[in-house]
Protein backbone atom coordinates (compact mmCIF):
# COMPACT_ATOMS: atom_id res chain seq x y z
CA UNK A 1 0.00 0.00 0.00
CA UNK A 2 1.00 3.17 -0.65
CA UNK A 3 3.02 5.88 1.88
CA UNK A 4 1.16 9.04 1.79
CA UNK A 5 3.17 10.41 4.99
CA UNK A 6 5.06 13.42 3.58
CA UNK A 7 8.87 13.77 3.08
CA UNK A 8 10.66 17.23 2.82
CA UNK A 9 12.82 16.28 0.54
CA UNK A 10 16.22 18.60 0.81
CA UNK A 11 18.28 19.35 -2.56
CA UNK A 12 21.36 21.37 -1.73
CA UNK A 13 25.13 21.26 -1.90
CA UNK A 14 25.63 23.43 1.01
CA UNK A 15 26.09 20.42 3.90
CA UNK A 16 25.56 23.13 6.42
CA UNK A 17 22.17 24.49 5.46
CA UNK A 18 20.83 20.81 5.00
CA UNK A 19 21.92 20.17 8.72
CA UNK A 20 20.56 24.09 10.22
CA UNK A 21 17.09 23.56 7.78
CA UNK A 22 17.12 19.17 8.22
CA UNK A 23 17.29 20.25 12.16
CA UNK A 24 14.55 22.86 12.15
CA UNK A 25 11.81 21.06 9.87
CA UNK A 26 12.35 17.76 12.05
CA UNK A 27 12.09 19.68 15.41
CA UNK A 28 8.33 20.49 13.98
CA UNK A 29 7.55 17.16 12.99
CA UNK A 30 8.45 16.52 9.58
CA UNK A 31 10.31 14.01 7.90
CA UNK A 32 13.14 15.22 6.03
CA UNK A 33 15.48 13.79 3.06
CA UNK A 34 18.67 15.32 1.99
CA UNK A 35 20.34 15.28 -1.15
CA UNK A 36 23.53 16.82 -1.87
CA UNK A 37 22.85 17.18 -5.96
CA UNK A 38 20.26 17.45 -8.17
CA UNK A 39 21.46 14.52 -9.90
CA UNK A 40 21.54 12.81 -6.31
CA UNK A 41 17.73 13.15 -5.84
CA UNK A 42 16.66 11.87 -9.22
CA UNK A 43 18.83 8.89 -9.16
CA UNK A 44 17.70 8.24 -5.33
CA UNK A 45 14.68 9.41 -4.61
CA UNK A 46 11.26 7.84 -4.02
CA UNK A 47 8.89 10.45 -6.08
CA UNK A 48 5.59 8.18 -4.99
CA UNK A 49 5.95 9.82 -1.53
CA UNK A 50 3.92 12.98 -1.23
CA UNK A 51 5.74 16.09 0.08
CA UNK A 52 7.61 19.10 -1.30
CA UNK A 53 11.08 19.91 -2.56
CA UNK A 54 13.27 22.44 -1.18
CA UNK A 55 15.54 23.23 -4.03
CA UNK A 56 18.46 25.26 -4.71
CA UNK A 57 18.52 27.32 -7.27
CA UNK A 58 22.56 27.48 -7.94
CA UNK A 59 24.32 24.05 -7.99
CA UNK A 60 27.35 22.77 -9.40
CA UNK A 61 26.48 20.40 -12.12
CA UNK A 62 22.34 20.66 -12.60
CA UNK A 63 21.33 23.43 -11.24
CA UNK A 64 17.80 23.96 -9.72
CA UNK A 65 16.23 25.52 -12.92
CA UNK A 66 17.82 22.52 -15.21
CA UNK A 67 15.77 19.49 -12.15
CA UNK A 68 12.86 21.84 -12.39
CA UNK A 69 12.92 21.09 -16.13
CA UNK A 70 14.06 17.37 -15.44
CA UNK A 71 10.95 16.66 -13.54
CA UNK A 72 8.84 18.32 -16.00
CA UNK A 73 9.93 15.48 -18.49
CA UNK A 74 9.50 12.83 -15.57
CA UNK A 75 5.88 14.41 -15.18
CA UNK A 76 6.74 15.22 -11.68
CA UNK A 77 3.69 15.79 -9.28
CA UNK A 78 5.31 16.88 -5.83
CA UNK A 79 5.70 20.59 -5.05
CA UNK A 80 8.87 22.30 -5.67
CA UNK A 81 9.85 25.42 -3.47
CA UNK A 82 12.78 27.23 -4.75
CA UNK A 83 15.96 28.27 -3.02
CA UNK A 84 18.25 30.95 -3.75
CA UNK A 85 21.25 33.19 -1.92
CA UNK A 86 20.93 35.68 -4.17
CA UNK A 87 17.92 36.95 -4.90
CA UNK A 88 17.68 36.46 -8.84
CA UNK A 89 14.45 37.73 -9.68
CA UNK A 90 14.56 36.55 -13.40
CA UNK A 91 15.41 32.87 -12.12
CA UNK A 92 11.88 33.14 -9.49
CA UNK A 93 10.21 34.11 -12.67
CA UNK A 94 11.58 31.39 -14.61
CA UNK A 95 11.47 28.80 -11.87
CA UNK A 96 7.31 29.86 -10.98
CA UNK A 97 6.45 29.18 -14.70
CA UNK A 98 8.41 25.96 -14.18
CA UNK A 99 5.76 25.40 -12.20
CA UNK A 100 7.24 25.93 -8.68
CA UNK A 101 4.94 26.43 -5.65
CA UNK A 102 7.10 29.23 -4.20
CA UNK A 103 10.54 31.00 -4.68
CA UNK A 104 12.10 31.88 -1.06
CA UNK A 105 15.57 33.75 -0.16
CA UNK A 106 17.57 31.62 1.97
CA UNK A 107 18.10 34.24 4.74
CA UNK A 108 14.11 34.94 4.63
CA UNK A 109 12.30 34.25 8.07
CA UNK A 110 12.70 30.62 8.90
CA UNK A 111 8.63 30.35 10.09
CA UNK A 112 7.68 31.39 6.57
CA UNK A 113 9.83 28.46 5.03
CA UNK A 114 7.98 26.19 7.38
CA UNK A 115 4.54 27.66 6.89
CA UNK A 116 5.39 26.95 2.64
CA UNK A 117 6.51 23.64 3.26
CA UNK A 118 2.87 22.69 5.47
CA UNK A 119 0.71 23.84 2.99
CA UNK A 120 2.89 22.50 0.00
CA UNK A 121 2.91 19.47 2.12
CA UNK A 122 -0.94 19.15 2.84
CA UNK A 123 -1.64 20.21 -0.88
CA UNK A 124 0.42 17.31 -1.88
CA UNK A 125 -0.70 14.58 0.18
CA UNK A 126 -4.54 15.79 -0.53
CA UNK A 127 -3.69 15.48 -4.43
CA UNK A 128 -2.29 11.89 -3.54
CA UNK A 129 -5.34 11.03 -1.47
CA UNK A 130 -6.84 12.28 -4.27
CA UNK A 131 -5.43 10.10 -7.01
CA UNK A 132 -5.50 6.84 -4.39
CA UNK A 133 -9.36 7.43 -4.41
CA UNK A 134 -9.96 7.66 -8.49
CA UNK A 135 -7.47 4.47 -8.66
CA UNK A 136 -9.70 2.48 -6.49
CA UNK A 137 -12.81 3.67 -8.29
CA UNK A 138 -10.92 2.77 -11.55
CA UNK A 139 -10.65 -0.94 -10.21
CA UNK A 140 -13.73 -1.23 -8.92
CA UNK A 141 -14.84 -0.43 -12.79
CA UNK A 142 -12.41 -2.25 -13.78
CA UNK A 143 -14.05 -5.69 -12.02
CA UNK A 144 -17.09 -5.54 -13.88
CA UNK A 145 -17.24 -8.46 -16.58
CA UNK A 146 -17.64 -7.05 -19.79
CA UNK A 147 -21.20 -7.79 -20.26
CA UNK A 148 -22.21 -5.96 -16.98
CA UNK A 149 -19.84 -3.59 -18.64
CA UNK A 150 -22.34 -3.17 -21.34
CA UNK A 151 -25.23 -3.30 -19.57
CA UNK A 152 -24.50 -0.43 -17.14
CA UNK A 153 -23.63 1.79 -20.14
CA UNK A 154 -26.57 0.93 -22.06
CA UNK A 155 -28.18 1.99 -18.87
CA UNK A 156 -26.29 4.96 -17.77
CA UNK A 157 -27.40 5.96 -21.29
CA UNK A 158 -30.87 6.19 -20.86
CA UNK A 159 -32.12 2.63 -22.00
CA UNK A 160 -34.61 0.85 -19.54
CA UNK A 161 -33.96 -3.26 -18.80
CA UNK A 162 -36.29 -3.96 -22.02
CA UNK A 163 -34.38 -1.64 -24.39
CA UNK A 164 -30.98 -2.99 -23.35
CA UNK A 165 -32.19 -6.61 -23.88
CA UNK A 166 -33.34 -5.91 -26.95
CA UNK A 167 -29.67 -4.41 -27.90
CA UNK A 168 -27.89 -6.78 -26.77
CA UNK A 169 -30.13 -9.75 -27.83
CA UNK A 170 -30.90 -11.05 -23.97
CA UNK A 171 -33.50 -11.59 -22.15
CA UNK A 172 -35.02 -8.82 -19.43
CA UNK A 173 -33.95 -11.16 -17.01
CA UNK A 174 -30.32 -11.70 -17.57
CA UNK A 175 -30.27 -8.00 -18.57
CA UNK A 176 -31.66 -7.04 -14.70
CA UNK A 177 -29.26 -9.84 -13.25
CA UNK A 178 -26.20 -8.47 -15.00
CA UNK A 179 -27.63 -4.23 -13.89
CA UNK A 180 -28.05 -5.41 -10.00
CA UNK A 181 -24.63 -7.36 -9.93
CA UNK A 182 -22.51 -3.99 -11.64
CA UNK A 183 -24.56 -1.94 -8.95
CA UNK A 184 -23.30 -4.10 -5.93
CA UNK A 185 -19.66 -4.17 -7.83
CA UNK A 186 -19.82 -0.11 -8.02
CA UNK A 187 -21.93 0.99 -4.83
CA UNK A 188 -24.03 2.54 -6.69
CA UNK A 189 -28.08 2.24 -6.71
CA UNK A 190 -29.42 4.66 -9.71
CA UNK A 191 -29.50 5.50 -12.99
CA UNK A 192 -27.58 8.91 -12.15
CA UNK A 193 -24.97 6.91 -10.27
CA UNK A 194 -24.43 5.13 -13.17
CA UNK A 195 -24.14 7.52 -15.56
CA UNK A 196 -21.90 9.06 -13.59
CA UNK A 197 -19.46 6.28 -13.19
CA UNK A 198 -20.05 5.87 -17.35
CA UNK A 199 -18.40 9.58 -17.85
CA UNK A 200 -15.81 9.29 -14.93
CA UNK A 201 -14.76 6.33 -16.74
CA UNK A 202 -14.72 7.83 -20.19
CA UNK A 203 -13.11 10.95 -19.49
CA UNK A 204 -10.42 8.80 -17.73
CA UNK A 205 -9.61 6.61 -20.93
CA UNK A 206 -9.49 9.87 -22.32
CA UNK A 207 -6.44 11.56 -20.39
Amino acid sequence: MRNLNPVVRLVDDDADFRSSQRLLLMTLGFEVREYESAQAFLDGDDRDRPGCILLDLRMPGMTGLEMQERLIELKNRIPVIMLTGHGDIGAAVRSMKLGAEDFLEKKSDPMVLCDTVRAACERSVAAARAEEAEAREQKRFGDLSPREREVIELVAGGLSNREAAEKLGLSVETVRMHRQHAYAKLGISSTLEAFRWVEAQKKQEAK
